[in-house]
């Protein structure tokens, strides 16, 4: 059976402690026990229980959000790219729409759409241009320009 690979890390979860710390249930506490991006997502569950992550049901869990981050399922945060210091910033933006006419409203100009953007860090506009940006998953617009999520 071939290894398993081996993701990249994101801005968003950049190390080890990092990804035990947002997948909670205190996983942080095993931090010391998992040195390197590498291990995290190599270590069997037999190695993690020889190294002190006890007990089954704490190993268990992290070898699913390790499945997870594997597949691409990050979570909410999970595909910004502008993250600084574990903070990334969202803005509500108008970008043009690719298909169609779209009319005018109350809320957004003609032939423009309301998205949710990752934004530099003090910056009110994203980094490239409208028309290229990708809107933040999992998270949405409520009324006019409240952002919400799941």
């Amino acid at each position: 059976m071939p290894a398993a690979r081996i993701p990249p890390p994101t801005p968003f979860v950049p190390d080890p402690q990092t990804f035990l710390t947002l997948i909670g249930r205190n996983m942080s506490q095993h931090a010391a026990k998992i040195p390197t991006w590498e291990a995290l997502f190599s270590l069997t569950s037999q190695q993690l229980r020889e190294s002190g992550v006890e007990p089954a049901r704490s190993r268990r869990y992290l070898l699913h959000w390790r499945e997870k981050f594997r597949n691409g399922q990050y979570g909410i945060g999970g595909d910004l790219s502008e993250v600084t210091d574990g903070v990334g910033e969202l803005r509500v933006v108008e970008v043009p729409v690719s298909t169609g006419n779209r009319a005018a409203t109350v809320t957004s100009s003609a032939g423009m759409k309301k998205v949710v953007v990752n934004v530099p860090a003090g910056a009110d506009m994203p980094s490239v241009p409208l028309e290229q940006v990708k809107p933040v998953e999992q998270v949405r617009i409520l009324g006019a320009s409240t952002i919400t999520g799941p």
